[in-house]
């Protein structure tokens, strides 16, 4: 992957398309506790503290995970979780903390996998890759991209669990995801944002690619 993928310094209230896959291609889940765990992580992390403490850990026993580490550091848009990589879109709202968030998470879930299932080394492809979006078209256009990532399963995306796709519908609310800055580009009414995204996810008229460029993972 291109060296313009690895940041090392993230800018507050920059957003960031950040990605990586599992050691030559394997799964990075293998069942559906395994996406529940990388899904929990990111809960305790993004949540207020005093509501990531009212809940039990059931994945994660031993880690030194610190629930509520980065709540008011940094939001995640959306996501997508597949069998071999992950998608995430990001903004650093703090002045700094995103590495921290990456590395936190990463390094927790990677101990939770070799653990359960009995292996050991690296699980993910090097340094996860994280590209900058500049603009909000492009911030739309790659929440999009990252919404279809089922295609490539031969399933249809808005029926897929491990994504933030029902959010973005209206069908779910997730209280560690921030919906609102995305959707609000396209209503400021919350029933017409979530008929306008489902439009917007059903056109087929724009190539994504065309516009956010070449940062699928190949």
């Amino acid at each position: 992957m291109p060296a313009k993928y690895k940041i090392k310094n993230f800018e507050q209230n920059g957003a960031y398309h950040i990605f990586n896959r599992g050691v030559e291609k394997r799964d990075i889940f293998l069942d559906d506790k395994d996406y529940k765990v990388f899904l929990y992580i990111l809960k305790m992390y993004l949540l207020k503290k005093e509501d990531a403490e009212k809940g039990s850990n059931p994945f994660l026993e031993g880690s030194t995970l610190q629930k509520g580490r980065f709540y008011g550091e940094v939001e995640l848009l959306c996501f997508c979780l597949m069998p071999n990589h992950f998608h995430l879109l990001v903004r650093q709202t703090g002045d700094e903390g995103l590495s921290e968030f990456m590395r936190g998470l990463l390094t927790n879930y990677v101990m939770y996998f070799n653990k359960r299932h009995d292996r050991v080394g690296s699980l993910f492809q090097g340094t996860y890759k994280a590209a900058p979006v500049l603009a909000d078209e492009y911030l739309l256009h790659v929440s999009r991209y990252i919404h279809l990532n089922p295609k490539d399963l031969d399933l249809k995306a808005s029926s897929y669990d491990y994504s933030s796709l029902h959010d973005y519908l209206g069908k779910r609310k997730t209280n560690w995801l921030n919906t609102d800055f995305i959707l609000e580009m396209l209503s400021h009414n919350e029933n017409k944002a979530y008929r306008n995204y489902f439009d917007f996810m059903a056109s087929d008229k724009v190539d994504i690619k065309m516009i956010i460029g070449d940062i699928s993972i190949d």
